[in-house]
């Protein structure tokens, strides 16, 4: 599925908006040509003065989202729409436009997507993330909006509530898709109606907590397990990330040991250099 989004646009509004968090901004853009972009790309987005471009950074692209599954699919017409955390300079300058001004969104890039996967129709899809998981939402979305008839569930693990902007949203969509569930995950103190815990608590056990809290059992026969993230915890401490105990295990490895397997039914971006996939 390929959506359409705009190449240069114009500012439309910059607020907070019913499903944002406080320290969350949302950055809304009109678009002046179509590019193409399929879930779980990124573009890179730039305040433009004149002829000159300002800093630029990565960001994953949604779009303007209103209650509801199906108001989810984008037109061509549609507002382009960013989540943008309220730090750092080039941020800042976003945040900081006015409606009317003009911005440049740069070409899609990023390999893992939705083709990177060939799930069966009734096969149980998990997405895992940490951030705000906009691309697991994308791609979340995609299978809600095509019909797949299995189970589709969303974790999304954040320092506090204000990394997971789209909280009602999930939960209004959870009232209309008997299929879909969503996981909302803190690991700092927060609301009670977030789980505070890590991921890979919530899958070690032979995934007991994960089955709990969804009804689902973690079946490498039929569940497909989609990764996007802190390297950490895809892969704990053969990440080759700093200040981690040689048996700190990622996702990778407690799901290997439940009888999953890479490039079977655990898929991720392989960008972490230091990995080879030996086991």
């Amino acid at each position: 599925m390929i959506f359409m989004v705009k190449g240069n646009a114009t500012v439309s509004r910059v607020d907070l908006f019913e499903y944002a968090r406080p320290e969350m901004a949302v950055l809304r853009v009109e678009p002046d040509n179509p590019i193409l972009y399929a879930p779980g790309q990124s573009m890179e987005v730039a305040k433009v003065n004149g002829a000159d471009t300002l800093d630029a950074r990565f960001f994953t692209p949604t779009w303007v989202t209103e209650k509801g599954c199906e108001s989810l699919s984008p037109g061509p017409n549609q507002e382009l729409e960013f989540i943008i955390a309220l730090r750092g300079h080039v941020s800042a300058k976003l945040v900081a436009a006015n409606p009317g001004e003009r911005v440049q969104v740069g070409e899609p890039s990023g390999k893992f997507t939705r083709a990177s996967y060939k799930p069966k129709p009734d096969d149980t899809l998990v997405y895992v993330s940490t951030g705000t998981g906009q691309t697991q939402n994308l791609l979340a979305y995609h299978d809600l909006m095509n019909g797949h008839r299995g189970n589709v569930v969303v974790v999304v693990s954040g320092f506090n509530s204000f990394g997971h902007p789209y909280h009602e949203l999930h939960n209004d969509i959870q009232d209309t898709r008997a299929n879909y569930r969503y996981i909302p995950l803190t690991t700092g103190v927060d609301r009670p109606d977030f789980y505070h815990t890590l991921i890979q608590d919530l899958f070690d056990g032979n995934g007991f907590h994960f089955t709990q809290l969804t009804g689902i059992e973690l079946d490498p026969t039929n569940t497909q397990v989609i990764l996007r993230g802190n390297p950490s915890m895809i892969l704990g401490s053969e990440s080759g990330q700093p200040n981690l105990d040689p048996e700190d295990r990622g996702m990778v490895q407690l799901l290997e040991a439940q009888g999953f397997q890479k490039g079977v039914n655990i898929h991720y971006e392989n960008r972490f250099p230091k990995y080879s996939g030996r086991r």
